[in-house]
Formats: C-alpha cells, sequence, structure tokens
C-alpha cells in the first residue's frame, strides 16, 4: 500500500482506478452515497457502487473507514486506515472481508463498484 496524500480529514473516492474519473469526499459517515446531501462538494453524483480508487485522508483519532457492501451501513464491510490508498479495486485484492452479525450479504466480493455506505471508526 502507498502513502495517501496528506491529510484533510475526508475519505475520497474516484470513478477508476489511479484518482481517475469524477471525484467525490466525505468528511463524514455516509449511510447511503446515492447523491450529494451528505457531501460538501457540488458536482459530486454520490459515487455509490462505482468507486474504483479511495484514498483516506483522515486525522488522527477517528480515522479508518469501514466500506460497507449495502446501504444503511450494513452488509459485509472492508476497512480503510488512515493515510492509506487503494489505487485500483478493479484488481480484486481488497474485498468485503467482514461479515456483519445480522447481514453479511457482499461477504468475499470485491469492492470495486459495490460500495454503498461508509462509517468513520477509531481503528481497522
Amino acid at each position: 500500500m502507498a502513502a495517501a496524500s496528506a491529510a484533510d480529514g475526508n475519505l475520497h473516492a474516484w470513478e477508476h482506478e489511479y484518482r481517475g474519473g469524477d471525484h467525490c469526499y466525505w468528511s463524514g459517515s455516509s449511510r447511503n452515497r446515492d447523491g450529494v446531501k451528505e457531501t460538501a462538494q457540488a458536482g459530486c453524483g454520490g459515487m455509490r457502487n462505482s468507486a474504483t480508487s479511495l484514498e483516506n485522508r483522515g486525522y488522527e483519532g477517528v480515522d479508518a473507514v469501514n466500506l460497507y457492501w449495502d446501504i444503511d451501513q450494513e452488509g459485509a464491510w472492508a476497512c480503510l486506515g488512515r493515510g492509506e490508498m487503494w489505487l485500483d479495486l478493479s484488481l480484486g485484492r481488497e474485498t468485503c472481508s467482514h461479515k456483519s452479525r445480522l447481514n453479511s450479504g457482499g461477504h468475499g466480493e470485491n469492492l470495486r463498484d459495490n460500495i454503498s455506505a461508509h462509517q468513520w471508526v477509531e481503528s481497522c
């Protein structure tokens, strides 16, 4: 894993690998990444099930991000630590490796185009 850019307190997502295409970012958690209501920037379509590149530029403290298969922070999930980035989810190395107690949908699936929600947490 390569080191992320300087911390700005946001989770960044891009439509294509290596930070290409549409770009959205969030300073807080998102229960449904369908639209701009939970983002600060205009023109962001939400990135629900359309991210291929991710970067966690969070601050120390609550600084890791759980990435969920389903809306409302449900289903299987993966965790991206502070300062980490996954530049090409199409390679299939990053998967929804953790099961939820109530909903394990998506467990073992590739993260590419399969992230519907996220939540900031203290650590992975």
